[in-house]
């Protein structure tokens, strides 16, 4: 295990009330709004940063169960094959890293995912989690989102199996 993926302290055990929707687990936010949030209720955070730059300093919060860190660039790789300098672009391993963690907290924990902005990396991790489920995620597909779509088909890809085996279900029990 990664030190990023570890936990940040003891994971409670969900508040939540049976067959609460996905939507009202999933929260997209940007680097700076992210460092002031504050839960209300147990959640996890996955936190987009580009490579080189720091990760984000998050407020100590006692509801905050758990983090992880991810760096690439918001980007894809049929864009990269045009450039004379290419940049990296979210891999099949990042992807991997972010479906254990989302289904290790899934069922306890409603989940934060930010990026430099909150408009195209964290929104492509929340569609593709949509997709994932088979849940409506136009309201990730319009304005101010621009779901970068290299992350949201490789989110969707890497979680569609833990969807179909029910180790991660769109409605919490």
């Amino acid at each position: 295990m990664d030190h990023q993926d570890r936990p940040e302290r003891s994971q409670p055990r969900s508040s939540q009330p049976r067959g609460e929707s996905i939507l009202s687990r999933l929260t997209v936010l940007s680097r700076v709004q992210a460092t002031r949030y504050r839960g209300e209720v147990p959640y996890v955070v996955v936190s987009i940063r580009s490579p080189g730059h720091p990760i984000a300093r998050l407020k100590p919060d006692p509801l905050r169960v758990a983090r992880i860190n991810l760096a690439f660039y918001d980007t894809t790789p049929e864009w990269e094959e045009l450039s004379s300098d290419p940049v990296a672009a979210m891999t099949a391993e990042d992807a991997q890293r972010l479906a254990r963690f989302l289904v290790r907290y899934w069922e306890r924990c409603a989940v934060i995912v930010h990026c430099k902005f909150g408009v195209s990396r964290s929104a492509g991790v929340v569609a593709g989690l949509l997709d994932a489920c088979s849940v409506d995620a136009s309201s990730y597909e319009n304005p101010p989102y621009e779901p970068n779509a290299h992350v949201r088909r490789m989110t969707r890809e890497s979680v569609s199996p833990y969807v179909a085996s029910g180790a991660l279900v769109p409605l919490f029990r």
